[in-house]
């Protein structure tokens, strides 16, 4: 029901966190990585906003609880990128973590 969004939250994500390991700074702040960044924030907002629908309790509460794990993850990328760092290897792995745990709440309210 809420898996396309999903989806593509997830690939945006794990193709950011999965690319190759090349020289960080140039492509900090490049076009391609910030519009990226922009399309999973983006992705994980409409996320929430579908979670918010959702009837069942519990499955919302799951769901809910991978979003923010999510979003937490995306505060520490900012954080890492405005400090002019690289980006942040836990907040990565959060965002992954939170995008797989909404995936996993999703999936058992359609079974």
């Amino acid at each position: 029901m809420y898996s396309p969004q999903l989806l593509v939250a997830t690939l945006i994500a794990a193709s950011a966190a999965l690319t190759g390991a090349i020289s960080l700074q140039p492509r900090q702040s490049s076009l391609a990585c910030n519009l990226a960044r922009f399309q999973i924030v983006k992705a994980i907002s409409d996320t929430k906003s579908a979670v918010a629908d959702i009837q069942d309790p519990t499955v919302q509460s799951a769901a809910a609880a991978g979003v923010k794990t999510a979003q937490g993850g995306v505060a520490q990328v900012a954080s890492s990128l405005f400090s002019g760092a690289a980006p942040s290897a836990d907040g990565r792995d959060a965002v992954e973590s939170g995008l797989n745990a909404t995936s996993a709440a999703l999936a058992g309210g359609d079974a």
